[in-house]
């Protein structure tokens, strides 16, 4: 395996706030064809139904976003081999909007980075871009991730799941969450 790529398999999720389109990209474990939109490998050993595994993360992690937010498709690549590129396998739709309610929220340029410790030292980490921001921007531990977000938690961390780190390794937990402005996006959503 190609340490710290996105072979053997990894999704694509699109969505948009109000603000602009962004693309969330997570490595997986191997993908293979089935019904539908196919299957991932998962660590129980087994395998779970893409379409099934994608649409209940998507349905989690859109608690961070208010309901001016929808995600909108995915797509999944694979890697033929460790020397290709990857190419595109699968496609899905979603339509499914953020969780809470837009009013008085601040989210323009607000990014959230969950960092996962996983097996072997390393980490996955997932962005979400145009969320629901913390009053303070402070990080946010351990202990907290679990009682803040404990879908997201199980949805990444679950055995019965593919996803997986860039170096292939299985995530065990939730590590951080921090807060912060993204300044690439205030300066092209032209935010002083």
């Amino acid at each position: 395996m190609t340490q710290f790529s996105l072979f053997p398999s990894f999704v694509q999720v699109f969505y948009h706030s109000q603000y602009g389109p962004h693309v969330m990209t997570l490595p997986t474990l191997q993908w293979s064809a089935g019904a539908d939109q196919g299957d991932f490998a998962n660590w129980f050993p087994g395998s779970v139904d893409a379409d099934s595994m994608i649409t209940a993360f998507v349905t989690a992690w859109a608690d961070l976003f208010t309901d001016d937010t929808e995600f909108d498709y995915y797509s999944i690549f694979n890697y033929p081999d460790e020397e290709s590129l990857p190419e595109q396998v699968a496609f899905g739709t979603l339509a499914i909007p953020g969780g809470q309610v837009a009013a008085a929220q601040n989210t323009k340029a607000v990014q959230i980075t969950i960092s996962w410790a996983c097996v072997g030292g390393f980490l996955l980490k997932t962005v979400a871009l145009d969320a629901i921001g913390s009053a303070q921007f402070e990080k946010i531990g351990v202990t907290g991730i679990i009682a803040l977000i404990p879908d997201i938690v199980d949805e990444i961390t679950g055995v019965t799941n593919g996803w997986a780190s860039r170096a292939g390794t299985q995530p065990l937990f939730g590590k951080q969450i921090a807060y912060t402005l993204n300044e690439k996006l205030r300066r092209s959503y032209h935010t002083n």
